[in-house]
């Protein structure tokens, strides 16, 4: 916008100059055919055609001029197109016109020649600042991205503390409240062997039982309490910061409170098909994707080796996994195609509930 603008200011300057020189019933013809030449010069800047296209076109307009001199009263319009690909070359156009005597047209040229000048190094300038604007936005989502995984990481580590800590409760209350039960249950058996009193034997076999009862009560709190310490996210996460040779993707889509041993059997089978990766192949990346349908897990684990394996040895804790979808009434499934595969689902079990976890 800003070159059209000089350019039409420099036209209507030169026109004004043209109406002093010559007849202005010829100013419509010289100063069309200098502007449409002056456009096109533009138009070719703009697309990034050759120089060497421009240079004819500014040879054809010399033509033009040495055949009429009028043509030489718009030369400054030329001489502003073609100074932004040109440089100072095209200020030769404005030596010759000194043949013609046409000082005003010179003085044309040079301010022509210093706009030209002046907006190319606007729009250079515009360009930097653009880049650096863009390179500062980069920075700036990059600091916004490491911000984040540093809150989430402040968050996982807020959680693996509170988890640690439950758990280290739990097994305090396992080990002393279950020993004080369990000996006072042992103490009252002895007790009833010693009373001769029916009445009293009967109380104490009451309260034999109540203890009892209270002990597979707390027993099972507590079980569920070390169920929920362990975080199957956590310690695949866990598992991927200390395997630096592979990169791993994990999509953890699971919101039940899957109970203890299907959570570490889930575990299981990653590790095991993360160590296979490792030992049998070349793979640099190695991916898990873990996810609900209804009450059941559907787990696909793949990587990109490019080693496709002929005979696929069972031993290679393959067994295991299979062991462990029977357990769970569910179905696995492995192959190759660029890089190995396993599909496994593992059915829900009435017993565990749904909730956000």
């Amino acid at each position: 916008m800003r070159r059209l603008t000089e350019i039409g200011i420099l036209w209507c300057l030169i026109g004004i100059n043209y109406s002093h020189l010559y007849s202005i019933e010829n100013l419509p013809v010289y100063a069309l055919a200098s502007l449409g030449i002056c456009i096109f010069l533009e138009i070719m800047i703009m697309t990034g055609s050759r120089s060497v296209w421009q240079v004819v076109t500014l040879l054809l307009y010399l033509g033009l001029g040495i055949r009429d001199n009028q043509f030489w009263i718009f030369m400054p319009l030329i001489i502003y197109s073609g100074f932004s690909s040109l440089g100072m070359s095209s200020l030769i156009l404005s030596i010759l016109q000194l043949l013609t005597g046409e000082w005003m047209s010179v003085l044309f040229s040079v301010l022509a020649a210093y706009l030209s000048y002046q907006s190319t190094q606007f729009k250079h300038y515009t360009r930097q600042n653009m880049a650096l604007s863009d390179e500062l936005k980069e920075h700036m989502i990059s600091l916004q991205k490491y911000n984040d995984r540093l809150l989430e990481n402040e968050y996982k580590n807020k959680e693996i503390a509170r988890l640690e800590e439950r758990n280290n409760i739990a097994r305090q209350l396992h080990d002393y409240l279950g020993h004080t039960i369990s000996s006072s249950i042992l103490q009252i058996e002895a007790l009833k062997l010693t009373e001769q009193d029916e009445g009293k034997k009967e109380r104490l076999g009451l309260l034999q039982d109540t203890l009892s009862k209270g002990m597979t009560d707390i027993r099972k709190q507590l079980h569920g309490m070390y169920d929920t310490s362990f975080s199957l996210q956590r310690e695949l996460d866990e598992l991927s910061a200390s395997t630096p040779k592979i990169q791993m993707d994990i999509k953890y889509q699971i919101k039940s409170n899957l109970s203890f041993e299907r959570k570490r059997d889930i575990y299981n089978i990653i590790r095991e098909a993360l160590t296979n990766t490792l030992k049998h192949s070349d793979a640099d990346c190695f991916h898990i994707f873990l996810k609900e349908q209804g009450h059941n897990q559907v787990l696909l684990i793949y990587d990109n080796g490019s080693q496709e394996v002929k005979t696929i040895n069972r031993n290679m804790g393959l067994t295991g996994m299979e062991e462990i979808a029977r357990k769970y009434g569910g179905k696995i499934n492995y192959y190759f195609k660029k890089g190995f595969h396993i599909h496994i689902v593992l059915h829900g079990a009435e017993g565990e509930e749904h909730a956000d976890s």
